[in-house]
């Protein structure tokens, strides 16, 4: 019996930490330089053309700065907030902040991915696709771990076809995901597809040599290549088999057909033979008739002669 090796979810916090904390490295390093304001003054035109902002125009416009602030201050509280519970494996408190979050950054691909995984941590599997799904709509950083996790998901739910699917377009968009490789690997041993299993976890410890893992692959690899070669040379008896059985089948066939064709020589052969025999018998009848005639004619004759004497 072939045992799947474990999955590799996205509950390994570690994992996924690194992977977006390394994508997000280069912004870090990124500095923009300040645009220093250019004079108010514009050449040819007086400085007194500059009409000043009145009281109620400057208090307006710093309500207006202190509420966009204030905005983004909440915005950045209810996400920074959510992923700090996130990531201390808290996904009840975690949810309602970056659900809020969503709602003040719906373009912010990141809350999607820690909120479906929070949902998928306390079983809500529906949920957590539906927001994933939503994060794909316009995900661009991480379209490969939100397809992974939308396979975990799947996989949870006993979804295997879609699971597959779910890594295989992980894969399309990131062809380094190892993990991706493994899970695809284990379903496919499930659904019996051994050769595609093997090419995976061939993948995986190729991205992955230093596996923990590499043990068991390597057993559950020598095993399917055991499986695939006694499968193979099944089916190489069996087809010579078959093609024993289809040449024994058009022997017998064609000495069937040649006994029969004797057969129906040799009826031919006896029908014309007794054809001939009758022709010769009907040919000697004939012969037998013409002298019984000319007896008959000789007779008359001399009948007639005596009848004159008289």
């Amino acid at each position: 019996m072939i045992l799947a090796l474990r999955f590799r979810k996205s509950k390994v916090f570690l994992f996924l930490c690194q992977t977006i904390h390394s994508r997000m490295a280069p912004l870090q390093d990124v500095s923009i330089p300040l645009v220093q304001p250019a004079s108010l003054k514009t050449p040819g035109c007086p400085t007194r053309c500059i009409r000043p902002v009145s009281k109620l125009g400057m208090f307006f416009l710093i309500f207006l700065y202190l509420l966009v602030q204030g905005t983004v201050a909440q915005a950045q509280t209810a996400f920074q907030e959510g992923e700090k519970f996130f990531l201390n494996n808290n996904p009840r408190a975690a949810i309602p902040l970056l659900e809020q979050a969503t709602v003040q950054e719906p373009r912010n691909e990141r809350i999607y991915l820690y909120l479906g995984i929070a949902y998928e941590q306390i079983g809500n599997y529906d949920q957590a696709i539906r927001v994933m799904k939503r994060g794909l709509e316009f995900a661009l950083q991480y379209k490969d771990l939100l397809y992974f996790n939308l396979g975990n998901n799947h996989l949870a739910k006993g979804e295997t076809e879609t699971a597959i699917e779910m890594y295989t377009k992980a894969l399309e968009t990131n062809g380094s995901l190892a993990d991706a490789f493994l899970n695809r690997a284990n379903l496919e041993v499930k659904l019996d597809r051994l050769s595609d299993a093997l090419k995976d976890y061939t993948s995986y410890l190729n991205l992955v040599p230093d596996s923990p893992q590499r043990p068991q692959i390597e057993r559950m690899m020598a095993l399917l290549k055991s499986i695939l070669e006694d499968r193979e040379a099944k089916r190489i008896a069996e087809e010579k088999r078959r093609k024993e059985e289809e040449e024994a089948r058009r022997i017998a066939e064609e000495r069937r057909r040649q006994e029969e064709e004797k057969r129906r020589q040799e009826e031919e052969a006896r029908q014309k033979a007794l054809l001939e025999a009758v022709l010769s018998s009907l040919k000697a009848s004939t012969e037998g008739v013409g002298n019984l005639s000319a007896e008959k004619e000789d007779i008359r004759e001399k009948r007639i002669e005596t009848d004159i004497e008289e």
